[in-house]
C-alpha cells in the first residue's frame, strides 16, 4: 500500500481500522500477525490472504462457508464482494479528501462513487456491467442483513434494525447503502436511449443534462439513504440532532451534507424533484 495514501487516511482517525475491513491492498500483507492457525482461524486466515491477494472469489468461498453469525466473518465476506465489483474503499477516502481540498460542495459522494467505477475511463458503464456490480453490492449488503428489494421498511419505521450489528458494521453497510443508491441513479441514465450505455460520471452527465429529467427515486432508494444516515450516526452521532460536528470526522460531514443535498434530511423521503435538481446542481 502506498504510504501517503495512510498519511491522507490518517486525518480520519477512528476510520482506519474499519477502512482496512473495507478493501485489501495487493503491496503489503494488512493481515500479518494474526493468532495461531488452527480451525476457523486458520480459515479466516486463507480469507484474509486471499482479500490480500485480491482474489474476490476465493475469498468469497471460503468466508460464505464461515460462519456467519461471527462480525468479522461478515465484514470480510462483504469485503471480497465489494472487492469483486471494482470499488476500493480507500480510493473513495482519496477522493472525498480532495474534494474537500478544492472546496466542492454537492456531489462529494456521488461523484467519489462513479468515478471509481469508471474502470476504462469513458464516462460511462454499459448494461451488463451495471447489472453485475449492482449484484454484487446487493449480495454484500444481505451479509448485513440489508434487504434491498424495494420494500420501503426503513423509510415506514423512520429508522434501520441495527441490532446485532456492530458500529464499524453498520459503517460498512452505510457506505455499501450509499453505493447502491448512486448505481441505482446511474441505472436511469442511459443514453442515447436504447443503447445499453448508461452515463456514469459528473462530466459525462454534463454533457447530456437532458437525460436527468427523466429521473425518479429507484426503488428502496430512501432505505439506502436510512443506512447511509445510521453511517452517519456511528462517526458523529451529534450530526442527527443538527447540531456542528465536534469530532472533525470528514466522511461523516460528507455524508450528512450528502444526503441534505439530495434531499433525503430532514424529512426522510426522496422526492422525484429534489433527485432532478441535485442532479442538475451537481453538474453546474
Amino acid at each position: 500500500m502506498r504510504t501517503n495514501r495512510w498519511k491522507q487516511i490518517l486525518r480520519y482517525g477512528w476510520l482506519i481500522a474499519a477502512v482496512v475491513l473495507l478493501g485489501a491492498c495487493g503491496d503489503a500483507n494488512l493481515f500479518d500477525g494474526a493468532s495461531d492457525p488452527s480451525g476457523a482461524q486458520a480459515e479466516k486466515e486463507q480469507g484474509l490472504a486471499a482479500l490480500d491477494q485480491e482474489n474476490w472469489d476465493e475469498a468469497i468461498e471460503i468466508f460464505s462457508a464461515m460462519d456467519t453469525s461471527d462480525p468479522e466473518v461478515r465484514k470480510y465476506l462483504a469485503s471480497a464482494y465489494l472487492g469483486k465489483a471494482g470499488f476500493d474503499t480507500l480510493d473513495l477516502v482519496d477522493r472525498m479528501a480532495q474534494a474537500q481540498e478544492t472546496g466542492q460542495a454537492d456531489s462529494v459522494a456521488y461523484e467519489a462513487v462513479t468515478d471509481i467505477f469508471d474502470e476504462d475511463g469513458d464516462g460511462q458503464i454499459s448494461a451488463t456491467e451495471l447489472e453485475e456490480k449492482l449484484g454484487l453490492v446487493e449480495k454484500a449488503l444481505a451479509v448485513f442483513g440489508v434487504d434491498v428489494g424495494g420494500g420501503g421498511a426503513a423509510r415506514m419505521a423512520a429508522a434501520v434494525d441495527t441490532s446485532g450489528l456492530t458500529d464499524d458494521e453498520i459503517f460498512q453497510a452505510g457506505v455499501l447503502a450509499a453505493i447502491h443508491a448512486v448505481l441505482g441513479v446511474v441505472e436511469q441514465l442511459e443514453y442515447p436511449e436504447g443503447s445499453g450505455n448508461y452515463l456514469l460520471t459528473v462530466d459525462e452527465l454534463r454533457k447530456n443534462p437532458a437525460v436527468i429529467d427523466g429521473v425518479t427515486v429507484p426503488d428502496g432508494f430512501d432505505d439506502d439513504l436510512a443506512w447511509v444516515r445510521e453511517a452517519v450516526g456511528v462517526l458523529s452521532p451529534e450530526l442527527l440532532v443538527g447540531s456542528a460536528p465536534t469530532d472533525g470526522n470528514d466522511i461523516a460531514e460528507d455524508f450528512d451534507r450528502f444526503l441534505r443535498d439530495i434531499g433525503y434530511l430532514p424529512d426522510e423521503q426522496v422526492t422525484a424533484t429534489e433527485l432532478r435538481d441535485f442532479l442538475h446542481r451537481m453538474i453546474q
